[in-house]
């Protein structure tokens, strides 16, 4: 009998000539041309990602190795699925179903039944992808891929659900437990418009985020703006790079072929790429990035990030951004930087924390790396600000670069977050890493030689020490004036199976016990120690986050969030998720526009049309060459609109956008009087909302008062005789608020 060989384990055994490149070959040009070397050698890497080049291999391989077709046939047909090519994919399972049905000799029963379910399940696959191009994609609205579906977004092109249902009814006869299947099943016929009616009785899945409950709390209006960049997934900033007063945004994709896009809002009534105008045509693509200001000019810059997820293809550079004027027509412009200020290298990364470490007034930069399993180790770095444009990387000396906490050189950092949390002065850390070793770092200030010097305290905080984990975040989501931390599950035993995601989403719909990891969300308990209260709260479900973001979307005065969902697996099809807070539990509101079942990455939170609301932009789209998808922007459409403050900080003896300071207002709702709480960031960890905070007021009419303290300097000042639903610049220097309406 002959062994069959399937998918990346085939790759890995044997030799490409097509994909010889190496990470060691790379060139490290030092000209101005060295992010376009970089993404010239990655199109030819050999790396997971590279689904058509992949094919051609195979497809070279038939040709040379014809009595072996069979083994490449597999291989390249899920290349080409993983490419984009549903089609071609679909086609290719079936002639290799024919080759198997006609060769009684190549297999036993057992393989020949193993791999016909398996190539049944690649065509199921295959066929939903299809529906999904022929009309989320190629037909785009504003319901697209949006669960529950609405009758004007169900498919008009049916052959790719229903040849879907039909391959996933054959499955489930042979399985009945087989809940990937199950969800897929249902989801096509949600696709089709004939959920929950036309569903076999038997493998109906009835839930809550599947009903339609009437009014939508958002609506996708991207394309309508030029805003539904296609592509991968990538980062996006929400920020007024222009100083208009409105808030712009800049977005990428991971795909090193394609360059950073910036959009300005005009007016918030349209917006308009200039891109080109402000520099960025030759800035490639990346994972995430986020803004700063790192030279204290008041003008937001950028850092760039790339190399996740990649391995050893990864070593890719960072670019930092300087954030250099603003043309008399309104558009900003950049300038790379990245050498000039000491703070290129290439490890592997999609995350990273701007924060002043050292209370010099000046921003830092934390930036967690990823190893990969190559027996090589990759340090995460601390460059702290030597306040002329240049940075000194000290991660050694601050015990910050993670040797010490590495195994077998697969310590893969995935998620980084800073904040104060016990309160003395000193900006604190979080790593989240996906091989499971989760550190909370306490800063306990300079030591001799002027440097941050931290100290693990996970164990003693209470924090899990090992959970496989990824987005993560601190708030203070209870408003106590004390960070809390969120973080995202990433892990499910299902994929020992050969399962995705979706089993176990699937399996969470009907109330059964699933494998997956949930999303934790840590109380602080005001005593250096954390309290996991995930089910106290309602929390304790997938929150299967790649991206992910906060806000208040209903201007409460509680934090509520939305999660990215996905994974690069194609069956990775489970829902982005909404959860608003009231005070006393999470409920979530996925069903009312949220239910993106397209791969979320990179968020933003932010009033984008100007009409005292928050809006959200997303960046949609997996990591498979082609599984690609339109960025949304979900308009707040709630009629009832609670009362709302902006606040803008200008630092003086902190850094100049104030980040890390803390603002507490204190308001009259009622006959209660009530605290809120925020902390100036860019909140979540992948995807930077402005640093412009919107601080939702309830029913409240009055402002009694706002406190700010500033970071680093540790200033405060109290501020009294501010109105709703009013926008203010305030000053560190004079303590002089600028209403901005």
């Amino acid at each position: 009998m002959r062994c069959f060989i399937t998918g990346s384990l085939f790759f890995a055994l044997i030799s490409c000539a097509a994909c010889s490149k190496k990470q060691s070959d790379f060139n490290e040009s030092a000209d101005e041309t060295y992010l376009q070397n970089f993404a010239h050698e990655l199109k030819e890497a050999n790396h997971n990602y590279n689904n058509s080049l992949r094919a051609r291999y195979f497809e070279d391989q038939m040709r040379l190795n014809p009595e072996i077709k069979h083994d490449h046939l597999f291989s390249m047909a899920k290349e080409y699925l993983k490419a984009g090519e549903s089609k071609r994919a679909i086609q290719l399972f079936d002639s290799l179903e024919q080759i198997i049905h006609s060769d009684a000799v190549l297999y036993s029963d057992n393989s020949r039944e193993n791999l016909l379910q398996e190539i049944k399940r690649q065509k199921a696959l295959g066929y939903l992808r299809l529906g999904e191009q022929e009309n989320c994609i190629m037909n785009h609205g504003h319901g697209s891929c949006i669960i529950p579906i609405a009758p004007h977004a169900v498919h008009q092109i049916k052959e790719g659900s229903s040849k879907a249902i039909e391959l996933y009814k054959a499955l489930l006869s042979e399985n009945t437990d087989d809940h990937e299947s199950k969800y897929l099943l249902n989801l096509a016929f949600m696709t089709l418009g004939t959920y929950p009616e036309q569903v076999p009785a038997e493998h109906l899945i009835t839930s809550s985020l599947f009903k339609d409950e009437g009014q939508d709390m958002v609506k996708d209006v991207a394309m309508q703006y030029g805003l539904d960049v296609n592509g991968l997934a990538g980062g996006v900033i929400a920020e007024d790079f222009n100083q208009d007063g409105f808030i712009d945004l800049m977005v990428s994709s991971w795909d090193m072929q394609t360059h950073v896009q910036l959009f300005l809002n005009l007016n918030g009534q349209g917006w308009k790429d200039v891109s080109a105008e402000a520099g960025l045509s030759n800035i490639k693509g990346n994972i995430n990035m986020m803004q700063t200001d790192f030279n204290n000019d008041g003008l937001p810059d950028v850092l760039i990030l790339r190399g996740g997820w990649l391995g050893p293809y990864g070593h890719l550079p960072n670019t930092l951004l300087e954030h250099v004027g603003i043309s008399p027509e309104g558009i900003p412009s950049f300038k790379d930087v990245t050498k000039t200020a000491n703070i290129y290298s290439t490890y592997p990364t999609q995350t990273a924390s701007w924060a002043d470490f050292n209370n010099d007034g000046w921003l830092d930069v934390y930036i967690g790396n990823e190893s990969a399993v190559t027996g090589k180790f990759n340090p995460s770095e601390l460059y702290l600000n030597q306040k002329d444009g240049t940075f000194k990387e000290v991660s050694k000396q601050a015990g910050l670069s993670l040797e010490t906490f590495q195994s077998n050189a697969q310590l893969i950092v995935k998620s980084v977050s800073t904040a104060d949390y016990n309160r003395d002065g000193w900006i604190d850390l979080f790593v989240s890493s996906r091989d499971g070793r989760n550190i909370l770092f306490k800063n306990k200030g300079l030591n001799k030689g002027g440097i941050p010097a931290f100290e693990d305290v996970t164990k003693a905080a209470g924090i899990a020490e090992f959970a496989k984990t990824f987005t993560c975040w601190f708030w203070d989501y209870n408003n106590d004036g004390w960070e809390d931390l969120l973080v995202s599950g990433f892990h499910t035993d299902a994929f020992y199976e050969g399962k995705s995601i979706s089993e176990d989403f699937a399996l969470e719909q009907q109330g059964q016990t699933h494998l997956a990891a949930t999303g934790t969300l840590y109380e602080n308990q005001k005593n250096g120690s954390f309290k996991d209260v995930s089910e106290k709260v309602g929390l304790n479900k997938i929150l299967y986050m790649m991206g992910g973001n906060f806000g208040d979307i209903n201007s409460d005065g509680w934090l509520d969030f939305y999660v990215g969902n996905g994974d690069p697996d194609l069956r990775a099809v489970i829902p982005n998720r909404m959860f608003t807070y009231n005070g006393e539990k999470f409920n979530e509101v996925t069903q009312h526009g949220f239910g993106h079942i397209q791969k979320g990455h990179g968020a933003a939170f932010a009033d984008f049309d100007h009409d005292g609301d928050q809006d959200i932009y997303m960046v949609m789209g997996g990591f498979y060459e082609g599984d690609v998808y339109q960025n949304i922007l979900l308009e707040n459409q709630m009629p009832v609109r609670n009362n709302y403050v902006e606040i803008t900080l200008r630092g003086n003896q902190s850094n100049s956008f104030g980040v890390g300071s803390q603002l507490k207002i204190v308001l009259k709702e009622g006959k209660n009087l009530r605290s809120i709480y925020r902390k100036v960031n860019s909140g979540g960890s992948f995807g930077a909302s402005s640093f412009k905070q919107h601080l939702g007021l309830g029913t409240a009419t009055t402002i009694d008062t706002l406190q700010i303290t500033w970071a680093g300097s540790g200033n405060t000042q109290t501020l009294t005789e501010l109105s709703v639903n009013q926008e203010y610049i305030i000053f560190e220097k004079d303590g002089t608020a600028i209403s901005s309406n």
